[in-house]
C-alpha cells in the first residue's frame, strides 16, 4: 500500500494494471502560494491581485496533478464551507501583471516552494515561467517544511512567494483560515508564513468563532474569506485529492478529508482469493 508521493505517471502504471487499485479520496488539501506583503515588490497590492491573474490554474492542474486534483475557486479547503462563499476565481489575464511590470526598477522575486512535496517543484517551475513572461526576474528555490514553519517570526528571512501545499487539522473554516491567516501578531504559533493579512479578515475570524447559528459562522467565516482575496497576498491554485495505491482485493475504504495518508486498516475488507 503506498499512501503518498506518487506521480501521475507513478500511479498510471498502477491503474493499468489489475492486480492494483487507485483511489482518491476528497481531501481539506490546498495548493497556494503566498506573497509577502511586508517587504519586496510585493507590498503593491496592484501587483499582488494582478500576480493571480497571470497564473494558469487550470494547466498547473493537467499538468503536474492531472486528475489528482481540481481548480480552486475558494479560499477555503474543499467542504468547508458553502460554494457560493469566500469565492476566489480570478480571470486569467497576463496583460495586467505585465503592464505593472513595465514601470518597476525592482524586477526580482525570490519564489520558493517547500519541498516535502516533489509536486512542488513542478508547479514552481511553471509560476516561474508565466511571471517571466510577464517581465519579472523570477527564481526559484526548495527549502524544508521546518524551514516555512519559522518564517512567521523571522520576517527578514522571508522570501517574496511561498508555494506549498497545506491542510488544516479539521474540516472547521476556523482551523484553516486563522491558523493560515489570521495576522501572526495576533497569534502565537500561526502558520501564517509570510504575514498574509487583513485587519478586517481578523475581525470576521473572530465574529465567526462567537456566532452561534450555522448560517451566521458560515458568513462571517465566507466575509473573511472574501476580504482575504481583496488583499491578494495569497492564491489558491487546486484542491488536491487524497490518492491512495493498495492491492486490488481491498475495500470498505473510509476518509476523513483533513486526515491526510492514513488508513483505517481495522474497517478494510479483504475479498476471497486476494
Amino acid at each position: 500500500m503506498i499512501l503518498h508521493g506518487l506521480s501521475v505517471q507513478d500511479e498510471a502504471t498502477y491503474e493499468n494494471n489489475p492486480k492494483y487499485q487507485v483511489l482518491r479520496f476528497p481531501a481539506n488539501f490546498k495548493l497556494l502560494f503566498q506573497m509577502n506583503q511586508g517587504s519586496g515588490i510585493f507590498t503593491d497590492q496592484a501587483l499582488r491581485l494582478a500576480v493571480a491573474q497571470v497564473i494558469n490554474r487550470a494547466q498547473i492542474v493537467s499538468q503536474v496533478y492531472g486528475k489528482d486534483a481540481a481548480v480552486s475557486t475558494q479560499i477555503y479547503p474543499t467542504g468547508e464551507l458553502p460554494d457560493n462563499l469566500a469565492v476566489d476565481d480570478p480571470t486569467y489575464d497576463p496583460s495586467v501583471l505585465a503592464n505593472l511590470v513595465k514601470g518597476l526598477k525592482d524586477k526580482k522575486v525570490d519564489l520558493a516552494y517547500t519541498n516535502d512535496d516533489a509536486r512542488n517543484q513542478r508547479v514552481a517551475e511553471i509560476i516561474q515561467t508565466e511571471l517571466q513572461s510577464a517581465g519579472l526576474d523570477a527564481t526559484v528555490r526548495g527549502i524544508p517544511l521546518s524551514v516555512a514553519y519559522a518564517l512567521s517570526s523571522e520576517p527578514a528571512q522571508r522570501p517574496d512567494i511561498l508555494l506549498t501545499t497545506t491542510n488544516p487539522d479539521a474540516s472547521a473554516p476556523d482551523t484553516w483560515v486563522r491558523i493560515y491567516l489570521h495576522s501572526v501578531n495576533a497569534t502565537d504559533g500561526s502558520l501564517n508564513y509570510l504575514d498574509c493579512s487583513s485587519p478586517a479578515a481578523d475581525t470576521a475570524m473572530d465574529t465567526g468563532l462567537h456566532d452561534t447559528t450555522v448560517a451566521a459562522v458560515q458568513a462571517a467565516y465566507g466575509q473573511a474569506g472574501d476580504d482575504l482575496t481583496a488583499q491578494g497576498c495569497i492564491v489558491n491554485i487546486a484542491d488536491v485529492q487524497d490518492v491512495i495505491v493498495a492491492d486490488a482485493g481491498y475495500s470498505n475504504w473510509y476518509h476523513q478529508p483533513p486526515d491526510l495518508f492514513t488508513v483505517k486498516f481495522g474497517l478494510l475488507k479483504l475479498s476471497s482469493g486476494s
